[in-house]
């Protein structure tokens, strides 16, 4: 796991590399076939594509990005997604930490709701903190390079039946919640109902009352225009996850290390960026969704705390997965940044 921030790795493989009769040379072109599950009008695709003109720039047409935003390459499935980042198919993805914990359970540290409070929280678990460096290596095994970790920014509740600013108000509120079991049972554990459902059922699904409201990410709320959908938002930053930046092995290990080395230095300055804009979006999201007329709660620390008492079944039940020397690992790096 290359850590954005304090990380030097050594290739071994690079000498494996350009030892091999395939190996490409420092004079062949590359086309990296690059896919992400987020939309083509999200902060991720965007500077993914400032990064494909920089690359095609600097190297003079050499290293070209093949973006594929929403996962389109596998169907819209983040799933085969991941299957298609191991065979091959795909060179370079960001897999969500929060959709691969069905293959590593480990990850759903990064997700524990109300682990982190912030986004700064949840970039120095996932990264600098190291606690997960040993996790991300293991995935090399599955046929990942994981080169980086972009964090995102934390997820909210929204919903169009009333203000959300206690346990006791999520009561038999059914949610959209996406299929990945930590968060639905962070639901449950509320008292309230998840539904699962792919996103693009989710209007028609408000409009006939099957539901009444969802969780989504900050950047989320505005992108897809939720005033339009609902009336009441509550900042609870309840969990977050990251993208986890991986190669193909194979592909990886064919680079030339010249090639590895700035593809790396490249990703991790974008994920910096990435970081720093998803850090700053929430005051600009907040205000907008006001200017539209959304209700916007944002919780004190007494109110989260509140939340975070009712976790204690969720986490319990998830020690035995993720491992309790990682969870306390996890709190004391936290405790200690």
């Amino acid at each position: 796991m290359i850590n954005r921030r304090t990380f030097t790795r050594s290739i071994a493989a690079a000498g494996m590399a350009v030892a091999c009769a395939f190996s490409a040379t420092a004079q062949e072109n590359l086309t990296i076939r690059v896919e992400h599950d987020a939309p083509a009008t999200s902060l991720t695709h965007r500077l993914l594509a400032e990064l494909a003109s920089s690359l095609a720039s600097e190297t003079e047409g050499r290293i070209n990005l093949e973006l594929h935003a929403g996962a389109s390459l596998s169907g819209g499935k983040i799933g085969t997604m991941v299957q298609n980042a191991q065979a091959g198919n795909v060179d370079l993805a960001f897999i969500s930490s929060a959709f691969y914990t069905n293959i590593d359970p480990r990850l759903n540290l990064l997700s524990l709701p109300f682990m982190n409070g912030s986004i700064d929280d949840l970039d120095y678990l996932a990264g600098e903190s190291g606690v997960l460096d040993h996790v991300y290596s293991d995935q090399e095994k599955r046929n990942l390079v994981v080169v980086d970790t972009w964090s995102r920014a934390l997820r909210q509740i929204v919903n169009n039946e009333r203000v959300v600013e206690t346990p006791d108000d999520m009561q038999g509120l059914r949610f959209r919640v996406p299929e990945i079991k930590l968060w639905a049972d962070t639901f449950k554990a509320l008292g309230a109902v998840p539904v699962p459902m792919p996103f693009s059922e989710v209007v028609t699904a408000l409009e006939l009352g099957a539901i009444e409201g969802a969780e989504r990410p900050t950047e989320f709320l505005k992108t897809e225009a939720w005033w339009d959908m609902a009336q009441y938002v509550s900042m609870v930053n309840y969990t977050g996850d990251v993208l986890m930046v991986s190669f193909n092995r194979q592909f990886w290990e064919r680079l030339e290390q010249s090639d590895q080395e700035l593809l790396t230095e490249k990703l991790k300055k974008l994920g910096d960026e990435t970081f720093e804009a998803e850090k700053s979006m929430e005051d600009s999201v907040i205000a907008t969704l006001r200017e539209n007329g959304m209700v916007v709660t944002q919780l004190t620390s007494d109110q989260v705390d509140a939340f975070r008492e009712h976790m204690r079944p969720v986490w319990a039940d998830y020690e035995s997965q993720i491992g309790a020397d990682l969870i306390a690992a996890a709190q004391s790096a936290l405790t200690d940044r």
